[in-house]
């Protein structure tokens, strides 16, 4: 295969995981929202702070695995799919 052409799919893959995580974050948010929840108050419910859930929320941040396991509890998002990162299929 060229160069160019593997390039070329990395960058397609990168955009996909990128988009692939937004979506996952974007999941955690709509599940915010379909409970009628404020972050303050479902950054209560999950034990940590607005700002911290905010940043998960927009994909600055990963949670941590404590915080990772209670949203999975409750949203229903498995902790593979709340820590998928466009990381972990450049290390294969």
């Amino acid at each position: 295969m060229r160069l160019t052409q593997c390039a070329t799919r990395k960058i397609a893959l990168d955009k996909f995981l990128r988009v692939t995580q937004y979506l996952i974050d974007m999941k955690i948010k709509a599940f915010r929202l379909g409970q009628k929840k404020t972050l303050k108050e479902m950054a209560a419910r999950w034990g940590t702070d607005a700002g911290n859930l905010s940043r998960v929320e927009r994909g600055k941040q990963r949670p941590s695995i404590d915080l990772a396991e209670r949203i999975s509890a409750d949203s229903g998002l498995t902790l593979d799919e709340i820590f998928s990162d466009s990381r972990d299929l450049d290390a294969a």
